[in-house]
């Protein structure tokens, strides 16, 4: 198998979580399969398998792509804010951002919860995921 260069390995992950996202927004995540987000992408799903051993693992990567974007946005705001505005206006600009996101990924983050209530391995994803948010808001 020829080699892959890393950074377009990294590009293609990222166009597969982009396009899980789309399709878990609007098909749900039980309901999409990985022939449906390999469709979306125009490869097949031997493609989507080289990056992600299955649904499970790409809602993980999908999950932690999320996470550091929080945090990007997070810092961005913090950085931004604490040169030229009050923390109260800080505090509200973080707040409006996610309030955002909570509407744009309410079903998917319902639907995950519930499947988690069946799948421990989510379960845990989504402890880490609680620990991750908490660690990014202490070092706020």
């Amino acid at each position: 198998m020829p080699r892959v260069v890393p950074e377009y390995q990294q590009e293609a992950r990222n166009r597969i979580i982009k396009a899980a996202v789309e399709a878990f927004l609007e098909s749900g995540y039980r309901q999409t399969t990985m022939e449906d987000i390999a469709e979306r992408l125009g490869v097949s799903k031997a493609a989507i398998y080289s990056y992600f051993e299955d649904k499970e693992e790409l809602l993980i990567a999908m999950d932690e792509a999320m996470q550091q974007t929080l945090k990007e946005e997070l810092d961005s705001l913090f950085k931004h804010t604490r040169s030229s505005d009050s923390f109260l206006d800080w505090a509200m600009s973080i707040l409006d951002w996610n309030i955002d996101n909570m509407i744009r990924y309410s079903s998917l983050h319902l639907e995950v919860l519930s499947e988690a209530s069946r799948n421990a391995s989510l379960r845990k994803m989504l402890r880490e995921r609680l620990m991750k948010a908490t660690s990014i808001a202490t070092d706020l």
